[in-house]
């Protein structure tokens, strides 16, 4: 395969993961999800890129160990396409930042 194709099936498959991933930080952290940002070497993937996310909520628990243990029901979700990704030859990992509103600074208007 071209290095053409290949990078169009990398690059298709992290699009899907990242979209899957969107729609299941939708479904567990609700109405108090209210920002969802991929950054990093996702724009430019390679076979072992990471997916960086940021997720801002309107309130998350205090410390990054409770906020990682309620990410955990996300990852559960995502565990079947990480491993079709890996089967498709793309090994990756989720790296996840949690923020809430005031703590990125924002001035929400609702």
């Amino acid at each position: 395969m071209s290095d053409a194709g290949s990078n169009g099936i990398l690059r298709k498959t992290f699009e899907e993961l990242c979209d899957r991933l969107k729609n299941e930080c939708i479904q567990v952290y609700g109405p108090n999800l209210t920002s969802f940002v991929v950054f990093g070497s996702v724009g430019s993937p390679t076979y072992g890129s990471d997916i960086d996310v940021l997720l801002i909520a309107r309130e998350l628990p205090p410390g990054r160990m409770a906020r990682v243990l309620q990410f955990d029901e996300v990852e559960k979700r995502v565990t079947g396409d990480i491993a079709w990704a890996e089967r498709m030859g793309v090994y990756t990992r989720l790296s996840p930042l949690f923020r809430t509103e005031s703590e990125m600074g924002l001035v929400v208007l609702r």
